[in-house]
């Protein structure tokens, strides 16, 4: 090596990327601290440098200066990541057009796309997020986004997708659901599911939002995995179809009123090609049951709940803990409506009157306390053996007391306790019971007989905490093996 200030001298390759890194963070650029980047001609008499390590600037004028094919696939990479933080999204989406273009099909190739769709997300460009996703997982119906602009009107057009201004309109001729809508004939859920809507010609839809009564799938056509698929493109395909479900799901298309049905169906895709992939089927499952939840169809929410809650059982249990109480409290919540069937599958989503909600009726919410108990006992929406079942009573009670019905709350605790008097939960149960009969009682007239009464119950109950769930019941000899059960039972006691 030459003496310092001689021209011969050189940085040794790892001193060399550690400055251009450190540079890098400085956001200087190479040139201000007297190195430059290898060009053609030095790189034949200098070690490789690693390009990874260079910022936009440099890696683009490393670019320029072409080097050898697999390191100029590693600065393509490395730019692609670069743009993918930044805010240009013409550099986003030209970088990624080179990557592409040299990349092969493979893993590295997929993290290309994967990269992009969430730079696309992370510049709020949805449109187009949404038209590179609608590629990824139908390409037989989608071809890949040329990115000529950014404009949406460049993008491929997509069955039922209309302007903001269209929709609005529609919504003003449509203000409240279909099937509620007693101009029509068709009001019920099972009417409109039977119903044969014809559907209008592209012409007709685009100049009479009237005629959008019904959901026109854009999907329709799109492969189903079959038995040869290779599981990275299975991946990716279950991958694609995921995130168009999360994405229909925040309203980024322009399905309008129709993006909910967008995403149950991107969902329900994405548990096709999900086959064997067991932590991209939990998201759609989830997505799913969510999806359907918000669209107010509470039995269906309900139901795949409850199916989702068994399947993680069976798969894996440290999962299903975290996602149990998520998933009781949406059941809780579905099984209290009034309108549980909501509306037909192929309807828009609109706002629908909701009597949890409103509270102006408490007569009619009131008597929607039976209405949900039955519902939880009824085999065709929670089976028997199902394990979570004595925790959707105590779900229900948390979901009663927080609208304030404190009466009927008390008549499920009663019920839960009747049904399930030896669950590893029920001095939790005999607690709230001791809360609520209170509360019930200070609300009742001083000296009166229902004060008494409801004073005489919280009395009992606190009896049957110290009874029937003390060291030496028959419910603590059950639960001996179960040390949180014993000790959640132990802070009840202490509680009074």
């Amino acid at each position: 090596m030459g003496m310092p200030g001689s021209s011969s001298s050189r940085l040794p390759a790892l001193a060399l990327v550690a400055l251009l890194a450190h540079c890098a963070g400085e956001r200087k650029p190479a040139e201000a601290v007297g190195v430059a980047l290898p060009s053609a001609t030095t790189r034949a008499e200098s070690p490789p440098i690693d390009p990874l390590a260079f910022s936009v600037p440099e890696v683009t004028r490393y670019l320029e200066s072409s080097g050898a094919p697999g390191e100029r696939q590693r600065a393509l990479e490395r730019l692609a990541v670069l743009a993918r933080h930044g805010r240009d999204p013409e550099l986003l989406l030209s970088s990624h057009q080179q990557l592409l273009s040299v990349l092969p099909e493979g893993p590295r190739r997929q993290a290309a796309l994967i990269g992009l769709a969430q730079g696309l997300a992370r510049l709020g460009l949805n449109a187009h997020r949404l038209a590179l996703l609608r590629h990824l997982a139908c390409p037989s119906q989608y071809v890949n986004p040329t990115w000529g602009d950014l404009s949406e009107d460049s993008l491929q057009p997509v069955t039922q997708d209309h302007s903001k201004r269209y929709w609005k309109e529609w919504l003003s001729q449509h203000p409240v659901a279909l099937d509620q809508d007693h101009r029509r004939k068709d009001t019920t859920p099972k009417q409109r599911a039977e119903a044969s809507i014809p559907m209008p010609s592209a012409a007709q839809s685009c100049r009479m939002p009237e005629e959008e009564i019904a959901y026109r799938s854009p999907y329709t056509g799109c492969a189903a995995p079959g038995p040869g698929t290779e599981p990275a493109q299975r991946e990716l395909r279950a991958w694609a179809w995921l995130e168009l479900g999360r994405g229909h799901s925040q309203a980024q298309g322009r399905g309008g009123p129709y993006e909910p049905n967008r995403a149950a169906e991107a969902y329900a895709q994405a548990l096709q090609w999900a086959q064997g992939l067991p932590k991209l089927k939990l998201q759609a499952r989830l997505g799913a049951v969510e999806t359907e939840f918000h669209r107010q169809r509470f039995e269906a929410a309900a139901t795949q709940a409850v199916a989702l809650l068994g399947w993680l059982e069976s798969w894996d249990e440290s999962l299903a803990a975290p996602l149990a109480d998520r998933m009781h409290t949406l059941i809780a919540h579905s099984v209290i409506h009034r309108d549980f069937f909501g509306p037909a599958p192929q309807d828009p989503n609109a706002v629908r009157p909701d009597e949890m909600s409103l509270g102006c009726d408490l007569d009619a919410i009131d008597g929607l306390t039976p209405v949900a108990l039955q519902r939880l006992q009824d085999p065709t929406i929670i089976p028997r053996d199902f394990p979570g079942l004595p925790l959707l009573y105590l779900a229900l009670v948390e979901r009663l007391e927080r609208f304030g019905l404190v009466e009927n709350a008390l008549k499920t605790v009663d019920k839960y306790l009747e049904k399930y008097p030896l669950h590893r939960l029920a001095p939790r149960a005999v607690r709230e019971g001791v809360s609520l009969s209170t509360i019930l009682a200070r609300f009742a007239p001083e000296y009166s007989k229902l004060r008494a009464e409801r004073e005489a119950l919280a009395s009992d109950y606190r009896r049957r905490l110290f009874e029937d769930y003390g060291p030496t019941s028959a419910w603590s000899k059950k639960h001996r093996d179960d040390p949180a059960a014993l000790a959640g039972a132990e802070q009840a006691r202490k509680a009074f």
